[in-house]
């Protein structure tokens, strides 16, 4: 079975050394009898899921050659403000680049009049250099509107480096010029992922000091090799309005509860969303948390899931959003928003498009 477009759901209990017995139960009738498995868990998490509430992706792996590859597949058709998915696990050469992986997969008719871009995580793999991946790696096929005429700082971009005073530095010149649509090079981890931020931060005042929280977060280095695990770093966050982010959230959650909308014995569900205006000024995608029983801890809960994206030097303000967009999922209680270095003239809000006939769905966030 070269090629898995039906995953299967499992539910793992706290008797860890039975979970791979579970695995391999819940495939019984493909897996063959007598030959070794390896398991791969799938990194980085795909962006997009067909199922939302599984946690981690899971690849099972038999008959292994060297110059194949198990990988999660995904790709993303945009068209407005609806989006269709293809995912599925599948063996693949070991040396990938995009109009490889277009052409293996019959999407060549999308991506003549589509622009078209493969991702893994925030690495952009070149059109026709190769790159060698490992297994259990997880690869976007991003397949943009036709009508878009330029492209858009989104969450699935490169960072723009910028210099001191918040203008983009020679280096990212450089790095959007290689970031053409025929000269596109994988991004490599040689500089920086955040630059250096702006001198000016957010304004603090005596009594907003008072009120004001650092929080420890963790976030991850470059991977030394394909078989190491992730190093990670700690980094400390400052969050500016502390008190009134814990109040809003705080009624947001007791007033799902008292509409039924989450039940009692359950931990809050939230979706949130990152923008800081020189790296990040739109997201069009959000992040789900799951918040801690402690109301103390939701902040951790919340900088833990943009670890990859934050920038330990600057402030972060946290808001929930007034009034609750139209239409969305139906466990998640609130939308929290991210910002970091908040320009005074710039407000931070969740945009909608709602037409008559049906409510779209996901949202987009930008900063204007």
């Amino acid at each position: 079975m070269p090629i898995c477009r039906a995953p299967r759901l499992i539910r793992l209990d706290d008797v860890r050394d039975l979970w791979y017995a579970d695995l391999c139960n819940s495939w019984f009738d493909q897996i063959r009898q007598h030959q070794p498995v390896r398991v791969h868990i799938v990194k980085p998490t795909p962006p997009y899921q067909m199922r939302r509430q599984a946690v981690v992706h899971i690849i099972l792996e038999q008959g292994m050659v060297p110059e194949k590859a198990a990988i999660l597949f995904t790709a993303a058709f945009h068209a407005g403000t609806r989006m269709g998915l293809l995912q599925q696990a599948e063996s693949s050469p070991v040396d990938i680049c995009t109009d490889q992986v277009i052409q293996d997969h019959d999407l060549q008719p999308q991506c003549d009049f589509r622009p078209c871009h493969l991702f893994s995580g925030r690495y952009r793999f070149h059109p026709s250099n190769r790159e060698r991946v490992p297994s259990g790696i997880s690869v976007l096929l991003d397949v943009s509107d036709h009508r878009l005429n330029a492209r858009a700082h989104s969450s699935t971009d490169m960072p723009m480096q910028v210099d001191v005073h918040g203008n983009p530095s020679d280096d990212a010149s450089d790095a959007r010029s290689d970031m053409s649509d025929t000269s596109t090079l994988m991004q490599r981890p040689k500089f920086k992922a955040f630059p250096k931020p702006a001198a000016r931060a957010c304004p603090v005042t005596y009594r907003d000091s008072a009120l004001a929280t650092w929080f420890t977060i963790y976030q991850p280095l470059s991977q030394v090799g394909a078989d190491q695990h992730q190093p990670v770093q700690e980094a400390q966050i400052q969050v500016c309005n502390l008190q009134d982010f814990h109040s809003v959230l705080q009624w947001q959650a007791n007033r799902a509860r008292d509409d039924c909308l989450q039940q009692a014995a359950t931990r809050a569900k939230i979706a949130t969303w990152y923008l800081e205006p020189n790296v990040l000024p739109r997201s069009d995608h959000h992040r789900e948390v799951l918040l801690s029983g402690h109301p103390n801890q939701w902040p951790s809960d919340i900088l833990q899931r943009w670890a990859d994206f934050l920038q330990p030097s600057q402030p972060v303000n946290l808001y929930v959003v007034q009034p609750d967009p139209p239409g969305g999922l139906p466990d998640i209680v609130a939308h929290v928003l991210v910002v970091q270095n908040a320009h005074s003239q710039h407000a931070a809000a969740l945009v909608s498009v709602t037409e008559l006939i049906e409510d779209p769905w996901p949202q987009g966030l930008h900063y204007s």
